[in-house]
């Protein structure tokens, strides 16, 4: 049984980080303890701590994680996305929301907006101590949703099918037509050009970063160009960059009956126009997509273990949890997509 657990208390903006121990939790009905293998650090927890997204502090963040089981909660035993019984040793992952399934708007089947949900590394200390990845240990609420890892699979790697990878599922979920457009190569950009190729879509992808679009062919795109072209319409268009200006361009960039998607927009910025009359006329929809549902994360997951694209590539040498900080400097680097905590 775990007597001590670490964890990378974010204090706040220009406070930085503490190292903190404490007893392992009293784990209560339905409850999980994990013990972290792999986490991530994702840009929206690079914004948190930059200031230019708000989230309580203190608090431990990281919301793509991977690890093993340790310890069951008395009562009812948890249940994973394929309502198999979870046991001590299981590698997993789990959702960054846990919902209460019985308000209205997880009736409507938005479980990720429901009225009570609790976030993941999005939580106050004093609230739920262990509610983020970056520590040696996370406490999982009873109902969160948890997906089992196969063995084949890096923890790593399946770290980021917690928020990039099952936020793209949701996004692109019953999409139809021939042609996509994918705005932004990061790691959202990425999943979404593999997931869509696999789809049968044909590829373009928008990105500035020359080495940006070379990877992206790596990953299932068929075109790439460093901006919007004048000759080419889509029938879905997914804007995962978080550079506003471009909102219009991808409207503009639609076939008749096309769909954009906005998923990288999660940070606070100026408004950007759109012209109703051409959406009207293009018989155009917009739609926002933020976070995901269950079954979006059991997806991702199937998905990583069968694909043959590099992901593992897109990641940094795994550094130790003690030196956070230096982690948070290379994520601002970009010289990897994802850089790597391990307890």
């Amino acid at each position: 049984m775990v007597d001590r657990i670490r964890a990378a208390v974010w204090l706040g903006p220009a406070l930085g980080f503490e190292i903190r121990t404490l007893s392992a939790p009293e784990l209560g009905p339905g409850q999980t303890l994990v013990r972290i293998e792999s986490a991530c650090i994702c840009g929206s927890d690079l914004h948190t701590v930059e200031g230019r997204r708000e989230s309580p502090a203190p608090s431990v963040l990281g919301h793509e994680y991977c690890g093993v089981v340790e310890a069951l909660g008395p009562g009812p035993t948890p249940r994973t996305t394929l309502d198999e019984a979870v046991q001590v040793g299981d590698r997993v992952v789990w959702s960054i929301t846990d919902s209460c399934g019985e308000c209205t708007r997880c009736a409507r089947g938005l479980p990720q907006k429901c009225r009570h949900v609790a976030k993941y590394g999005h939580t106050a200390w004093e609230s739920w101590p262990l509610s983020g990845g970056f520590a040696s240990h996370v406490q999982l609420r009873a109902g969160t949703p948890i997906a089992l890892v196969p063995d084949s699979l890096p923890s790593a790697v399946a770290a980021t099918a917690t928020c990039a990878g099952a936020t793209i599922m949701a996004a692109v979920e019953g999409a139809t037509g021939e042609s996509a457009l994918v705005i932004g190569a990061g790691m959202l950009g990425l999943y979404a050009c593999a997931v869509l190729a696999e789809q049968g879509f044909e590829v373009t992808v928008w990105e500035p970063q020359a080495e940006r679009r070379r990877r992206a062919l790596r990953f299932g795109a068929t075109y790439t160009a460093d901006g919007p072209e004048a000759d080419r319409r889509f029938d879905i268009a997914v804007e995962l960059s978080g550079y506003r200006p471009i909102i219009p361009e991808a409207l503009a960039a639609l076939e008749i009956g096309g769909i954009l998607l906005l998923a990288g927009t999660v940070s606070p910025g100026p408004a950007v126009p759109v012209d109703p009359e051409a959406m009207v006329r293009g018989l155009s929809t917009m739609q926002g997509v933020h976070n995901y549902r269950p079954e979006h994360l059991q997806q991702t997951i199937d998905f990583l273990a069968a694909s043959d694209k590099p992901f593992a590539e897109l990641l940094s040498e795994s550094r130790p949890l003690a030196d956070i900080a230096a982690a948070f400097d290379a994520a601002r680097d970009g010289q990897a997509l994802r850089v790597v905590l391990v307890p």
